[in-house]
C-alpha cells in the first residue's frame, strides 16, 4: 500500500506540473486573443476619428467658400440642388 501511495503520488506531482504548464500556456494564449481584439478596437476608433476629423475640414473649406460667394454665384450653386431641373 506505501508503494501504491508513492507512485500514485509521484504521478500527481508530474501530473500537477504538466497541467499548470498548459493551463499557463492557455491563458497565455487567451491573454494575447483579448489584447489583440483590444488593439484592433482601438485602431478602428482611431480610424473613425481620423475620417471624422477630415468631414470636419472638408465641411469648413466648403462652408468658407459658400460664405465668401456672391449672390448670382450663390444662386447658380443652390440651383443645382433643386428638383424643378433649372440646375
Amino acid at each position: 500500500m506505501g508503494d501504491m501511495m508513492a507512485i500514485l503520488s509521484f504521478i500527481m506531482e508530474n501530473l500537477g506540473g504538466w497541467a499548470i504548464g498548459a493551463v499557463s500556456i492557455l491563458i497565455g494564449a487567451v491573454g494575447l486573443y483579448f489584447k489583440g481584439r483590444g488593439d484592433q478596437k482601438r485602431r478602428e476608433q482611431e480610424k473613425r476619428a481620423q475620417a471624422r476629423i477630415e468631414a470636419m475640414k472638408e465641411r469648413k473649406e466648403v462652408d468658407y467658400e459658400v460664405d465668401n460667394l456672391n449672390d448670382d454665384d450663390l444662386d447658380d450653386r443652390l440651383a443645382k440642388w433643386m428638383r424643378d431641373g433649372d440646375g
